[in-house]
């Protein structure tokens, strides 16, 4: 079975979602998602681009807003 990028915008949301309000680095949703780094960083891109709210600082991590208003 071959696995599409929608699927893996699923599995990178769903991480992040799993999180709540709590920060996240790169590295640790690419772990839990069995991706690489920067495949999670370009999904994150995407994901903004859609809507979702996923703030970052270079070398602090990721904040996500996702019951807030994009």
């Amino acid at each position: 079975m071959r696995v599409t990028n929608h699927d893996n915008e699923g599995k990178v949301l769903r991480a992040i979602r799993a999180r709540g309000s709590r920060g996240f680095t790169g590295a640790a949703i690419a772990h839990e998602a069995g991706l690489c780094r920067q495949t999670v960083y370009k999904i994150i891109a995407k994901l903004n681009g859609q809507g979702h709210r996923i703030e970052g600082e270079p070398r602090l991590g990721f904040m996500a807003r996702l019951n807030e208003a994009a």
